[in-house]
């Protein structure tokens, strides 16, 4: 919808995996976040919780880092890319698979927010 202060926000339910952007409210960027993860009792958990609110700005700054690849292939080693290829017979194919744990690190912490909204 659109105001006349020339805000624009699409508060309609949207099911996509991933970051999705909503619109702008003044200065900020809208964007809903929906996504999953296995915890380490085998539970599936949202990314963020609902309520959560996170902000960020521009002078956030940080440094890319990855972490540990979960493989004895590649001595369980922190790398940016860890690729793999494998030949099946029967009928024949060739199998190629990355994988990459990339996690960036803030180094403005002071620059973003998180907070649970009730």
């Amino acid at each position: 919808m659109l105001n006349s202060a020339g805000n624009t926000a699409n508060p309609g339910a949207e099911i996509e995996c991933g970051a999705v952007h909503k619109g702008r409210w003044g200065q900020y960027n809208l964007w809903l976040y929906n996504d999953w993860f296995v915890d380490e009792a085998n539970v599936e958990q949202p990314m963020l919780p609902d309520g959560v609110v996170l902000m960020t700005g521009p002078d956030l700054m940080g440094t890319r880092a990855y972490g540990q690849i979960l493989d004895p292939a590649f001595n369980y080693q922190s790398l940016p890319y860890a690729p793999k290829t494998w030949l099946n017979e029967d009928p024949p194919q060739r199998y190629l698979m990355m994988q990459s744990s990339p996690i960036v690190i803030p180094s403005r912490v002071n620059a973003a927010l998180a907070a649970t909204v009730i």
